[in-house]
């Protein structure tokens, strides 16, 4: 991937998908595949790999290499895992400390501000004297609430990955991603599209979409903590004692 960015320059980043048996010979929790010896290896890897540019549209990723500053490049190994465990006493995780997805799928920024909201909107509901238990039954919600859209993001981001598979079934991912109808695409989209997670704690935007958002419990749920708290806190100032102004008035 190359990006054109100011002063005459370009960003550019390398892929590389591994399969389960290559991913044994990149493990990622050696330190040895973190440091600056790893990236010059990478670099001498994919260096004659031909990208589009040149005179004569000759450029290979050596080109971009030798051009770049050799501080600047750096290799960083990412992992593919949704994990069980989300929370645990007063500490809870979101985005990718939780669930990791294949670059691919475009999966990550977006579950993690997901998250985000589904989380605030239940740690809203708790007090600054609230218990380990609420606390942890708030995580929980959370939690199953999350959990199985990003599990359905995991799974679509490997699909997606296919499609840049240099083997016989990219080249089927790819054909048949060209010539899907455009109800299949639709339908395969629609997933994504319902999901359309509200603050509960402001003003609710308007639901414009096409496709019919569906329920989300955090919005739904904690909506009617706030109304029956502020409700009980409403029936409990009426009832409190009035004080008497200079006028005779109950203020």
């Amino acid at each position: 991937m190359t990006f054109t960015c100011q002063n005459n320059s370009m960003c550019w980043g390398l892929m590389h998908h591994l399969d389960a048996e290559s991913s044994k010979m990149n493990d990622s929790f050696r330190n040895s595949e973190w440091g600056p010896e790893a990236a010059e290896q990478m670099c001498k890897e994919v260096r004659d790999f031909p990208i589009p540019g040149g005179i004569n549209n000759n450029l290979t990723l050596g080109d971009l290499i030798d051009k770049t500053p050799q501080h600047l490049i750096s290799k960083v190994m990412l992992e593919e895992k949704v994990f069980d465990t989300w929370f645990h006493g007063r500490t809870v995780l979101l985005g990718d400390a939780c669930h990791k997805f294949n670059p691919a799928g475009g999966q990550g920024a977006v579950n993690a501000i997901q998250d985000a909201i589904a989380l605030a909107n239940w740690i809203n509901t708790l007090n600054a004297d609230s218990t380990w238990d609420e606390t942890a039954k708030v995580f929980s919600e959370y939690r199953s609430e999350r959990h199985p859209w990003a599990q359905h993001a995991f799974t679509d981001s490997q699909v997606m990955s296919k499609l840049v598979a240099m083997n016989f079934m990219g080249r089927v991912a790819r054909y048949a991603a060209k010539n899907m109808p455009v109800w299949l695409q639709r339908a395969a989209f629609s997933r994504i599209a319902t999901n359309r997670p509200q603050v509960a704690y402001l003003p609710l935007a308007p639901d414009r979409g096409q496709t019919k958002a569906v329920k989300q419990n955090s919005l739904i749920k904690t909506q009617k903590i706030l109304a029956t708290r502020a409700k009980k806190q409403q029936q409990e100032a009426d009832k409190a004692p009035k004080a008497i102004n200079d006028k005779g008035v109950a203020v």
